[in-house]
């Protein structure tokens, strides 16, 4: 499939809490079918390990299941709720099926990740691949599961092509300078005049609650591996 032309495949190492296949939710600009390679890839995307319960913002669980022929992913939200351990046991709403290949036009009820919202919709390429995938150079929000923050730990994430406009207060936009570093541009009105001005987004290996649920070998280990989220720039322009 060319898609794969344009994206970035990085493989991970964790076997004790990920599987061995991802679903990859590729943006492209709404009406486009997901056709027209780079120039039409753009917007919010997303890519989740299957067979894990899995939550990107804390206000909801997802967990992707894999048909057994590969071909077809069901998935389902769940309460996030206050239990410290991640639980995927009682679905909100009907599970939503997709196909390998299929160009979707919503992912449903919900946004994955209920703080990197898009403002502008995506039609979404499915993929299932074994290894996660970006789209060719985007602001990465990753999340890592591991001794560290490094690309072989990331166990989940959202990413924006460069550009993209979020859905916040401040007409936000996320973007990576030629230097790979994350910005946002923050666009309101002071004194009836408007203005925008861009702020450097530094978010680097920064420690979180656990966001997937771990195995209970791992819960018996005397030095239990950390929960980090990094937003970064991956890829080239």
């Amino acid at each position: 499939m060319k898609i794969i032309l344009s994206l970035i495949v990085f493989a991970l190492s964790i076997a004790s809490v990920l599987s061995s296949s991802y679903v990859n939710f590729i943006p492209y600009e709404k009406g486009s079918n997901c056709k027209g390679g780079n120039s039409n890839i753009r917007g919010v995307g997303y890519t989740v390990p299957v067979e894990s319960c899995i939550t990107f913002d804390f206000f909801r669980n997802w967990k992707f299941s894999l048909s057994s022929d590969s071909t077809t992913v069901k998935y389902s939200y769940f309460s996030n709720g206050t239990n410290p351990q991640l639980e995927c046991s009682e679905p909100l709403g009907d599970a939503v099926s997709v196909s390998n290949g299929e160009c979707i036009e919503s992912l449903g009820e919900h946004y994955f990740d209920g703080y990197f919202v898009p403002k502008k919709a995506n039609s979404y390429l499915v993929t299932i691949s074994d290894e996660p995938m970006y789209s060719e150079f985007s602001w990465v929000n990753s999340f890592s599961h591991g001794d560290g923050c490094s690309n072989k730990d990331i166990v989940f994430a959202s990413f924006a092509t460069n550009y993209t406009a979020i859905d916040t207060e401040d007409q936000e936009v996320v973007f990576c300078s030629q230097y790979k570093q994350t910005y946002f541009r923050y666009c309101s009105v002071y004194n009836g005049m408007p203005y925008c001005t861009n702020e450097i987004f530094n978010y680097v290996c920064l420690t979180e609650q656990p966001f997937l649920d771990s195995s209970s070998d791992e819960e018996n280990l005397g030095n239990p591996l950390g929960f980090y989220k990094t937003s970064t720039c991956i890829g080239d322009l």
